[in-house]
């Protein structure tokens, strides 16, 4: 599958995730009607999708980066802090294109009413997830890691082996049967 493909389907699995936990925290699934289901449910993709992608974009540059073998602390805090910038930053520009575009709010009117409230949910739902795949990515390079220790050994075991199998040659065989 398209690497593309999975990023989508990962950010939707994400979204409809988040839209359970975010109804069933704040305020249960009581909705008029099916168009209100849709519209809260789509914001609910607008955003995982935008936040999904962009702290995708950001853990495959992470990715790419060279990093020396003790720099797992460091990475993991520049995740954290970079994951964190993102969020907000993402979050802002929704909420300020949701208020503005789709309410009719002027941007004055927007940063006047804005407080914690409106993105801590959202950032607390990213920490969340990248603690998440930080966990996994980490697990999945220790194992990885140990399979090339694994490999190592195996290989110079049967290097060894194979020195020694080189060693018995026929004519030292033939001799030392001779002797006894």
């Amino acid at each position: 599958m398209n690497k593309s493909l999975k990023k989508i389907i990962l950010t939707i699995a994400i979204g409809s995730a988040v839209f359970v936990i975010g109804h069933l925290f704040f305020g249960g699934f009581d909705f008029k009607s099916v168009n209100d289901f849709l519209i809260d449910f789509g914001f609910y993709q607008l955003y995982a999708f935008v936040l999904g992608y962009s702290n995708m974009a950001f853990f495959d540059y992470m990715e790419k980066r060279q990093w020396k073998t003790g720099d797992t602390v460091k990475r993991i805090v520049y995740g954290i802090i970079g994951s964190t910038i993102i969020t907000l930053s993402g979050l802002f520009l929704l909420r300020a294109f949701t208020s503005i575009v789709i309410y009719s709010l002027d941007f004055e009117t927007f940063l006047n009413n804005e407080s914690w409230q409106g993105y801590s949910f959202g950032l607390w739902i990213t920490l969340s997830v990248v603690t998440v795949f930080h966990v996994i990515y980490f697990y999945n390079r220790y194992q990885k890691n140990k399979i090339k220790e694994q490999k190592v050994i195996a290989g110079a075991a049967s290097a060894k082996f194979d020195a020694l199998k080189n060693q018995l040659d026929p004519h030292f065989l033939f001799n030392s049967l001779n002797v006894l």
